[in-house]
C-alpha cells in the first residue's frame, strides 16, 4: 500500500539516511532504488524558503509529529523542483533504530485550482467594474434591490438625484426612497417578479425627501441565480424632468395660439 501510494513517502534512520523511498518518491525526484540509501534527508534538500527547511530540521531532532503546507523542494543532484506539498514528518520512537517517516502530499492540483479560481474571482470584479461603468454611462441612475424590495446598491448619479447620501439609502425599502406613486397599488418590482419579465421605459413620477418632483423613465430588470431563479430586480433611471417642464411650458404657449 505504501509503495503504490499517490503520495511521496520516506523513511529515515537515526542518521538521517533514506532506508526506503516508495515509487511516487522515486519519480518525484528522479532517484534509482539503488541510490536511495546514499541519500541524507534534507541535507540532500533544499526548499524555496529557508525557514521550512529549518523547521523540518527542527522537527527531524525532536520528538512531536508536525507539517508544513506549500513546500517547493529541490533535489540538489537532479536539481528536480517539485512542490508544493504538504509535508508531515512522524517519528516512531517505540522502533529500535526510532524510525521517521516523512510523507510528502502533492499540492499542484489544489495549486492550480486555487489560481483558476484567483482568476476567475478577478474576471468577475472586472466585469463588474466594467457594469458599473456601462450603467453610469446609459443611464443617470440605477439601484439594485433584493426580493425584499430592499436597496442592496446605488450607484452615486442616482443618490445626488435624490438628495441623499448613498450610506442612508443601502437597506432601506425601495419604495421609501423614490416615494412614487406607483408603489403601493402598481409596483413595477411586484410585477416583473410575477411576470419574470422586465418592464422598459416606463413612466413615473417620484418625489424626493426635499419636496422635489422628479419626471423619470425607469426600466426594470429580474436577476436571477444560477438555477434562473428570480433573486432581486435591477432598475435602471433616466431623468426627464427638464423634458417635462419644456413639454409644459410649450402646451402652455401654443394653448393660447388660436386654431385657423
Amino acid at each position: 500500500i505504501v509503495e503504490f501510494s499517490e503520495d511521496a513517502i520516506i523513511l529515515l534512520n537515526r542518521d538521517l539516511k533514506i532506508i526506503y523511498a516508495n515509487r511516487c518518491f522515486r519519480q518525484t525526484f528522479n532517484l534509482d532504488q539503488d541510490t536511495v540509501g546514499q541519500v541524507v534527508f534534507p541535507e540532500s534538500f533544499v526548499t524555496e524558503d529557508k525557514a521550512d527547511s529549518c523547521k523540518l530540521m527542527q522537527n527531524l531532532n525532536s520528538n512531536e509529529s508536525c507539517s508544513y503546507h506549500g513546500v517547493h523542494v529541490r533535489y540538489l543532484d537532479t536539481k528536480v523542483m517539485a512542490g508544493p506539498f504538504c509535508i508531515s514528518c512522524s517519528r516512531f520512537n517505540e522502533h529500535p533504530a526510532e524510525l521517521q517517516m516523512i510523507v510528502m502530499k502533492d499540492m499542484s492540483p489544489l495549486a492550480e485550482y486555487i489560481r483558476q479560481i484567483e482568476t476567475f474571482s478577478q474576471w468577475v470584479e472586472d466585469e463588474r467594474s466594467y457594469l458599473n461603468e456601462i450603467l453610469d454611462g446609459i443611464a443617470d441612475g440605477y439601484y439594485i434591490t433584493g426580493l425584499d424590495l430592499k436597496i442592496k446598491r446605488i450607484n452615486g448619479a442616482l443618490a445626488e438625484m435624490l438628495g441623499i447620501e448613498e450610506s442612508e439609502i443601502i437597506g432601506e425599502h425601495c419604495s421609501r426612497v423614490l416615494q412614487s406613486g406607483k408603489c403601493d397599488q402598481d409596483c413595477p418590482l411586484k410585477w416583473v417578479n410575477e411576470h419574470g419579465k422586465p418592464i422598459i421605459q416606463a413612466h413615473e413620477v417620484i418625489h424626493t425627501r426635499d419636496g422635489r418632483k422628479l419626471f423619470i423613465r425607469k426600466s426594470t430588470f429580474p436577476i436571477r441565480d444560477h438555477d434562473h431563479k428570480i433573486t432581486g430586480f435591477i432598475c435602471i433611471l433616466y431623468d426627464d424632468s427638464e423634458l417635462e417642464t419644456l413639454r409644459n411650458s410649450l402646451s402652455n404657449l401654443t394653448s393660447g395660439i388660436p386654431l385657423n
